[in-house]
């Protein structure tokens, strides 16, 4: 803290997960979003497409050492070559396990696509209730997509084109690959969870009761489960609005750059 900083108060807002893209979507809309905002990498395109939705951060670079940072990791929040964020979190999506619950299966853990699918036939024939993984709807697309990224090495969109980058065929094998995780009993199936109601997978009474062998990073884990690889990288990033507050920041009166 020094002279210009120390009469600034910080006031934190705390947010669980559940609801957080809603209720900062209605801030924003309304121009009364925090100074300083912690989001998701993947929600730029929704708040800033054009680069104008956060503070260019470059402005203050003087005051924000951004030698700190890797070069492409700033390159990955910047729009329009403007940087909108600070990473915060660059880190991969990993799977984890119930060793205990594996164990009582038989089963090891998988190394390969087709032992995944080996290990999921494996539990339904002990017990046809449990699996190996569970996933929810976004965490199904992200293990599909990390198959297509280590098969094809592409992404599934053109940022910058706004189109698709597979072909009808990679799309129906993105596709038939779900299908074919589901048919091998590795995770359930979206009727399956709907069959619960509607909560968040860690909330049911089979991943609470141990009948579901495991699930991706970002789910909170019992003591009894093991870390394994990470397929995928993801990003938290802080932001800051249009509208901060500190003087040396922005002489702000609205929400509009």
């Amino acid at each position: 803290m020094n002279n210009s900083t120390q009469n600034i108060k910080v006031q934190a807002e705390y947010s669980g997960w559940e609801g957080y893209l809603s209720r900062f979507t209605t801030q924003i809309a309304g121009g009364q979003e925090p100074d300083v905002v912690q989001t998701n990498w993947n929600w730029l395109p929704i708040f800033s497409k054009d680069g104008n939705g956060f503070y260019d951060l470059r402005k203050v670079a003087k005051t924000l050492d951004l030698t700190q940072y890797d070069p492409q990791s700033l390159e990955s929040v910047s729009v329009a070559g403007k940087l909108n964020g600070i990473p915060v979190a660059a880190t991969a999506r990993s799977f984890y396990y119930n060793q205990k619950l594996w164990q009582d299966m038989g089963v090891t853990y998988p190394n390969s696509w087709d032992e995944l699918k080996a290990a999921g036939k494996a539990f339904k024939t002990k017990d046809e209730n449990s699996y190996p993984l569970v996933l929810d709807y976004m965490e199904s697309l992200t293990l599909l997509h990390s198959y297509m990224v280590q098969k094809y090495n592409i992404s599934a969109i053109d940022d910058k084109a706004g189109k698709f980058t597979y072909t009808p065929a990679q799309w129906e094998e993105f596709f038939q690959l779900y299908k074919d995780l589901v048919d091998s009993h590795v995770f359930p199936s979206m009727r399956v969870l709907a069959s619960y109601g509607k909560a968040n997978t860690w909330e049911m009474k089979p991943w609470i009761s141990g009948q579901w062998g495991g699930s991706t990073c970002g789910t909170p884990m019992p003591p009894c489960m093991k870390l394994t690889y990470s397929p995928l990288i993801t990003n938290w990033i802080l932001v800051l609005s249009l509208c901060c507050r500190e003087p040396k920041m922005r002489d702000c009166s609205s929400n509009q750059p």
